[in-house]
């Protein structure tokens, strides 16, 4: 687990850095846009926001890292199995939903429709916080502090299930515009929450991060092709 005793200051300041990011990107637009410029600010805001914080969390957690490689290594097999098996069906779950909210009438987030286009148009920039950056940052929020901080270091199944649904909340939520928060809007992230339901099983299970890393960098790509 990323939350231990002797990590809960690091993860409280590295949760708190985060937060405070996101809600600064997500409520000054303007400010960004007027510092730096339209086109710089939608280039480079993603590569910059997620590759600091990749850095930063490595920096911060390279002994624990260094664990869960080691750990991974020792464990290979059973994790890509856990990892193969979340996978499949994190896009079974993914493709199904899409489908129902397409049936609905309700598309993509307007967050997630900003990405896909910022992808197409930015390539390098938005392709490494989407499938490298971004998917370890984020499952460090998710699974290693927010999961870990309901879950505790000894939970019964009932607290474990909570957490993994809260995390999945979360990671949905982060995906939608909190400018315009709509309940259209938060149906449309529903993938992203069955995405964060798998992404937390893979955690409780394999008790390693890069489980649920690989596998939202497996997704991420995907959706990239």
């Amino acid at each position: 687990m990323i939350l231990t005793k002797e990590n809960r200051l690091r993860c409280l300041i590295s949760l708190l850095v985060f937060i405070a990011l996101h809600v600064f990107i997500g409520t000054q637009p303007e400010l960004i846009v007027k510092i730096f410029g339209y086109e710089n600010a939608i280039k480079y805001i993603d590569f910059v926001f997620y590759g600091g914080l990749f850095i930063f969390y490595i920096i911060v957690f390279r002994k624990t890292l260094w664990n869960c490689i080691k750990d991974f290594k020792d464990n290979s097999k059973k994790y890509i199995y856990i990892i193969a098996i979340c996978t499949f069906i994190a896009l079974v779950l993914i493709i199904a939903a899409a489908i129902i909210l397409d049936i609905c009438g309700i598309g993509e987030s307007a967050n997630q429709e900003g990405v896909d286009n910022a992808i197409e148009n930015y390539g390098i920039f938005m392709i490494l916080p989407a499938c490298l950056f971004g998917p370890l940052v984020e499952e460090f929020v998710h699974r290693g502090f927010v999961l870990g901080a309901l879950k505790g270091e000894k939970s019964g199944k009932v607290r474990t299930v909570i957490a993994i649904i809260v995390g999945a909340v979360l990671f949905g939520m982060i995906h939608c515009d909190i400018n315009n928060l709509s309940v259209t809007d938060i149906l449309s992230v529903i993938p992203q929450m069955l995405m964060g339901l798998m992404f937390g099983i893979a955690y409780v299970l394999s008790d390693n991060i890069f489980c649920p890393i690989a596998i939202h960098m497996v997704i991420n790509i995907i959706a990239t092709i």
